[in-house]
């Protein structure tokens, strides 16, 4: 039972910790922490004797709680360092990514073997915003796809799912992105997030050669939202691309109106010049 226990101690340690140094750190925990154990009940005989009036079965007992003790303690240690070290890399890592440095960033966080269920998906999310920004939209989409599936209830479902629209967009997978999109409106609790997503649905049927259903979202986003100047600026877009240049002057002097920001009016009519 002691040799089951502690395999198992060595078998989490070296899983949750790759690292050399790290693993010898913790064994040597181990081994101090067994030989304080066993000290601590010489003045009732030690683990290899039986002590006067003590049974074969009494001494059984005591040595499996001894290990028992041990393990618990090791297995404190492995986590508490394996915290510390996933905390560390995931920070190194954001660090690399505000920097650009994409790959180097992916490298770090492919490094973190076991985060445990706290860092899991934010490990997850950060390699699929580094892959996106080096245009790996395959691999970028699995890891979207991993966290929705893994967690379909928690709060960023709909941000994985719109940012899944915008994987299958740029590898030019219309029907699944715009799929992707229905289910990103679907899922957001926020209207304000749900309005923009229904803009981005639109702008993906725009540039997606579906020009009346971007019309059509554009008009339903007016129609909810009538004091709203970006579905105007964005339907006069959708009209200039299509060539109907009268509705187009239309639609941007209808969102210059609407506009209250000063420094949005001024883009607007920059546009329309």
């Amino acid at each position: 039972m002691q040799r089951i226990l502690l395999r198992n101690v060595w078998t989490s340690r070296d899983t949750a910790l790759a690292n050399p140094e790290k693993r010898e750190a913790v064994g040597d925990l181990a081994q101090i922490e067994f030989k304080k154990r066993e000290n601590e009940t010489s003045e009732w005989g030690s683990l290899s004797s039986i002590s006067n009036g003590e049974s074969a079965m009494d001494k059984r007992s005591r040595a499996i709680s001894v290990t028992c003790l041990v393990a618990t303690v090791v297995l404190s240690h492995i986590c508490g360092a394996c915290l510390a070290d996933t905390a560390g890399d995931v920070e190194r890592a954001q660090s690399l990514m505000n920097a650009t440095q994409y790959d180097a960033a992916i490298q770090v966080l492919d490094g973190i073997t076991n985060p445990g269920p706290d860092y899991a998906p934010r490990v997850l999310s950060l390699l699929a915003q580094c892959y996106y920004s080096t245009k790996n939209f395959g691999e970028a989409l699995a890891k979207y796809d991993e966290l929705a599936k893994s967690r379909p209830n928690a709060p960023e479902i709909a941000t994985w799912y719109r940012s899944m629209a915008d994987c299958y967009f740029s590898m030019g997978q219309l029907n699944e992105c715009f799929t992707a999109i229905d289910k990103a409106i679907e899922l957001a609790a926020d209207p304000q997030v749900k309005k923009s997503y229904r803009q981005d649905r639109a702008w993906f049927y725009s540039n997606g050669q579906r020009k009346q259903d971007a019309l059509a979202e554009y008009e339903s986003l007016i129609k909810d939202y009538p004091k709203a100047a970006e579905p105007y600026r964005s339907i006069a877009d959708c009209y200039f691309s299509m060539g109907k240049l009268n509705e187009c002057f239309v639609a941007i002097d209808k969102a210059l109106e609407l506009a209250a920001d000063p420094q949005v009016k001024k883009s607007y009519r920059q546009d329309r010049a």
